[in-house]
């Protein structure tokens, strides 16, 4: 038999609170999420993510998304 690879995970970095608006370029300020869902964040200009509630609100698609929030994050 042939062991299975586990595919990689191919996160993207997304700034919570953007550059362009003076979000700061650090670690607090970022998420890692899947390059599907990163570009679902950027083509809804309502998205927001609340990381205390540990969701992403998608308007455009009416969705509220919950995501996993390590302790570790210092954000």
């Amino acid at each position: 038999m042939y062991a299975r690879k586990r595919p990689e995970f191919d996160g993207r970095h997304h700034h919570i609170k953007p550059l362009a608006e003076d979000g700061p370029d650090e670690r607090s300020n970022m998420i890692v999420i899947t390059p599907t869902l990163h570009a679902m964040v950027h083509r809804d200009p309502g998205a927001s993510i609340d990381l205390k509630k540990g969701e992403i609100h998608l308007p455009r698609l009416g969705k509220r998304l919950k995501i996993n929030v390590s302790a570790k994050h210092n954000g």
